[in-house]
């Protein structure tokens, strides 16, 4: 190809590219984080904070992903609705779909360790799918989830780094008191179920696991990115205790929701 020719049809993609849907997957050096918020209280709160749907909008699917570019970073964030195959799909679009880096899930949770108030922020360390489970004489036990022919997991652990960059944004933002109390931020284990339930008996089932809260999606988000080999991390805030739960839920959802919304928002330009 004559080099004038050539010289000008590279200009040409450089100019217009971002023109065309097909051309969305050159970000030009621009990393990619795709956000995950479950549901409508919890993407309220993002909106307000974040402005999330002033962003290029494209709906695949009637899922609706929203891009914006954040200095260096292009951010799309979706809402999944609430479940485990809704969280693994909209993950799984992020990734195909918009070619995502990292992966953030972003909502709200059941407390179950002690030390845990509403509005508390827990940071996934690990995560659990306890609903992945068999029936023994006695109780319950967890199963492995394959992800490929030769590894299988129970728990999965977040990245190392996307965590580090949680904690340390953490310290940086004025959160919003809950209650006249402070916010407590920190590194906990998360278990997911298909299941939204309070009172003692299944606070008792659940805490077998040693879970610190209770959620119904950051385990898939976890499973889609290990099979993608995608660095994530989940983030919850606590909307109620699961001892009694859903009146809680109800009155504090968004509330607790805007001081996640601060956090992610901190978080972006550091990943």
């Amino acid at each position: 190809m004559n080099k004038t020719i050539f010289l000008g049809a590279l200009t040409g993609i450089l100019l217009f590219a971002p023109i065309f849907g097909g051309m969305s997957r050159l970000n030009f050096g621009k990393e990619t984080i795709g956000i995950v918020i479950p549901v409508d209280y919890e993407f309220q709160a993002f909106n307000d904070i974040m402005d999330v749907e002033s962003g290029r909008a494209k709906t695949i699917e009637n899922i609706t992903f929203y891009t914006h570019t954040v200095g260096d970073k292009k951010v799309v964030i979706t809402k999944s609705q609430y479940g485990k195959v809704n969280a693994a799909i909209a993950t799984t679009m992020l990734i195909n779909d918009f070619d995502a880096d990292y992966i953030i899930c972003a909502g709200t949770a059941g407390g179950i360790a002690p030390d845990l108030k509403i509005g508390d922020i827990l940071i996934s360390g690990e995560l659990l799918q306890y609903d992945v489970a068999e029936k023994t004489d006695t109780s319950y036990e967890l199963m492995a989830i394959d992800i490929d022919d030769d590894t299988a997991f129970i728990y999965f652990e977040a990245d190392p780094h996307l965590k580090e960059v949680a904690l340390q944004s953490a310290e940086k933002v004025d959160f919003l008191p809950m209650d006249g109390k402070e916010i407590d931020v920190r590194e906990g284990i998360i278990g997911t179920a298909d299941i939204f339930a309070g009172g003692a008996e299944y606070l008792d089932f659940v805490a077998q696991w040693n879970v610190d809260c209770a959620e119904m999606e950051g385990g898939a988000v976890a499973e889609v990115c290990y099979k993608f080999h995608k660095p994530f991390v989940v983030l919850r805030t606590m909307s109620d205790l699961v001892v009694e739960s859903e009146e809680q839920y109800q009155k504090y959802a968004y509330a607790v929701s805007k001081n996640l919304a601060l956090l992610v928002e901190e978080m972006i330009p550091a990943i």
